[in-house]
């Protein structure tokens, strides 16, 4: 398997062009949260097209401007030549007038056409990968906007929309192509119109639409009120250790408490996205939740068989976290800012600035205190009640069960601090609300998810690459065996990147192609291990390795994985063999109570009648102590 990266966003909003099925629509009009209408470009005929499957038109023209590279292969010249780009166009953003974009094309010393182009990349691909040096080209459905078509779609946002008057967005439409139609100018299109006004930066839109004291209401929080004017708008982020402890999936012993991270929507109070793990949080939770959270959750809920919906994804503006050494990895810095997510950390002593990712972790842990192996959250709620002993949930088993609770209940109950469920909340502020639109969708979700995915950099030997212990190998890998680094004439390293929650496989980036290869683990029995199951094998190898005073091999510890699964495997033979005693037993007893029917001595005694010890001979000996 491989993959070829794309940060494209796909825009869901009218006139724009997306694929479908390999082939071309172009989005009429949305007609729910999860559908649009499509008119198909080659019959002119409309279809319903569902929104988690829309992907951005591809031909050469297209992979020949999309940003491609790995993000720890983006130098530091490559970052810098970004920052540089999003303070030149930070007037654009804000919908300045062309006299005041040249002005500032002459004060950082760039021609207006190129900082116009810096801009169009920008929006092109929804954020700061489109300002990433590439090839110039244009994409599939892109209609180069004209000057003055420009100049008048300024003018009209400055004096028109961003009054207190609050057009909405049709308005503005109908408003630049009057406009236009008067002085002869090409009309832009609505498309086009749509994404200046969603690329406003949001206070300036509220400062002028409302004025200056609903922007400091809504931006600056105060105590017992930290909210968002529009969904991901800004999403919250921490971890816990849950209040339950868990058994291994293996041997059913206790293996301790699992740790979750959530990232809570602050604006509709949806759970836009979790991470659980037996690890302690680390810069590897917070990025993996922010994917989640970015994707598509259909699949995810699929796997666990559970029959419910999930419609929060896309991209956040803000991210609000605390000041946690995880939250500050480099690695997690530029994934967000690659995908133009802005880290905002929570100032110190603003303890009210997390009063709603703490209170969505109370609630749930609430709720673990109803499952077998709750640890309370006290000790004096827990009283002698044996955590370990009671324990009978597995990793897989609480996931699906936390899933569950998040998707048909949490969602779906009234918030009593929004007054409606968190569901409808979301989906009134998405389609109705001040956002401008639909959330971006990610054109290539597995490319969010190996941007977030930890990286290492390893040599590749004859055997293929070694990561913590566990060799991997693949063919694709073969040319790059004993490669070289021209530049410093030692190995060359390559990337690979890696899911804790899966390494029986690691993903290949090749620089040539500019492609992700899946590799797998050399030793096709593993099928499928977590990092925290790998771990927890090689700590029982090394007691093993104390013992007889000998190295243990990656062999033998793969070959205790398959003891476990033979000792499973026998532990469930026994439990359905006396399941099936049981049965029998049961089965047994039915058909003997349907050939004699249960006694009642009592209604035998009645029907005795009163003589019957009448013969004191028949009247038996008691012995009396």
């Amino acid at each position: 398997m491989k993959e070829q990266i794309s940060r494209r966003r796909i825009s869901i909003a009218p006139n724009y062009i997306v694929a479908y099925d390999n082939e071309l629509y172009r989005i009429e009009h949305q007609l729910n949260i999860n559908e649009v209408i499509g008119i198909n470009l080659k019959t002119n005929r409309p279809k319903n097209l569902k929104i988690t499957s829309l992907r951005a038109p591809t031909n050469d023209m297209v992979q020949s401007t999309t940003p491609q590279k790995d993000i720890s292969l983006i130098d530091q010249d490559e970052w810098k030549s970004v920052e540089t780009r999003i303070y030149g166009i930070q007037p654009i953003i804000e919908g300045k007038s062309t006299e005041e974009i040249q002005e500032r094309a002459k004060e950082i010393g760039v021609s207006f056409t190129t900082l116009y182009r810096w801009y169009r990349g920008y929006q092109n691909y929804g954020g700061i990968a489109g300002l990433l040096p590439k090839k110039r080209g244009r994409k599939v459905g892109e209609r180069m906007i004209d000057v003055r078509s420009d100049a008048i779609v300024k003018h009209v946002i400055d004096t028109y929309y961003l009054t207190h008057q609050r057009p909405n967005a049709q308005a503005v439409i109908r408003k630049v192509h009057t406009e236009c139609i008067k002085r002869n100018i090409p009309l832009p299109s609505k498309n086009t119109i749509r994404n200046r006004l969603a690329a406003i930066d949001n206070r300036t839109k509220v400062s002028a639409r409302h004025d200056k004291k609903v922007a400091r209401d809504t931006f600056d929080p105060t105590p017992g009120n930290f909210e968002a004017p529009y969904p991901l708008h800004t999403v919250q982020i921490d971890h816990t250790k849950m209040d339950i402890i868990l058994v291994s999936e293996y041997d059913r012993q206790p293996i301790g408490r699992p740790w979750v991270t959530f990232a809570i929507d602050i604006y509709s109070r949806m759970i836009h996205g979790y991470y659980l793990s037996l690890e302690a949080p680390s810069a590897t939770s917070d990025a993996m939740c922010i994917a989640n959270a970015i994707l598509p959750k259909d699949e995810l809920l699929a796997k666990y068989n559970i029959d419910s919906n999930w419609d929060i994804w896309g991209f956040m503006d803000n991210v609000h976290v605390d000041n946690g050494a995880d939250f500050r990895s480099e690695t997690l810095r530029k994934a967000c800012m690659l995908h133009d997510i802005h880290i905002d950390y929570r100032p110190l002593g603003k303890t009210n600035y997390g009063g709603h990712i703490e209170r969505l972790i109370g609630t749930v842990m609430a709720e673990t205190h109803l499952i077998p192996g709750t640890t309370f959250s006290s000790t004096k709620e827990k009283g002698n009640y044996d955590p370990e002993a009671n324990a009978t949930m597995t990793f897989s088993e609480l996931e699906k069960w936390l899933l569950s609770f998040i998707t048909k209940i949490y969602h779906k109950r009234v918030h009593h601090g929004i007054g409606m469920t968190p569901e409808e909340k979301f989906i009134d502020g998405v389609l109705n609300g001040e956002a401008v639109g639909m959330m971006a969708k990610p054109d290539n979700p597995r490319s969010i998810y190996l941007d977030f995915l930890p990286s290492f950099e390893r040599t590749i030997q004859r055997n293929g690459v070694n990561i913590e212990g566990l060799s991997y190998y693949d063919g694709v890998l073969r040319p790059f065996i004993h490669a070289v680094d021209e530049s410093t004439e030692k190995k060359k390293k390559f990337i690979f990147k890696r899911d804790p929650k899966n390494i029986a496989e690691v993903w290949f980036y090749n620089e040539n192609d500019h492609t992700y290869y899946r590799i797998p683990a050399a030793d096709q029995s593993i099928e499928h291990m977590t990092l925290f199951e790998f771990e927890e094998l090689k700590k029982k190898a090394q007691k093993r390795q104390a013992k007889s005073g000998r190295r243990v091999s990656e062999r033998e510890i793969l070959m205790a994985y398959d003891e476990l699964h033979e000792h499973v495997e026998t532990t469930k033979q026994k439990t359905k063999k006396a399941k099936r005693r049981q049965e029998r037993k049961q089965v047994a007893k039915k058909q003997h109570e349907q050939v004699l029917p249960k006694r009642n001595p009592v209604k035998e005694m009645n029907t005795l009648g009163d003589d019957l010890w009448d013969n004191l001979d028949d009247i038996p000996d008691f012995d009396v102590e």
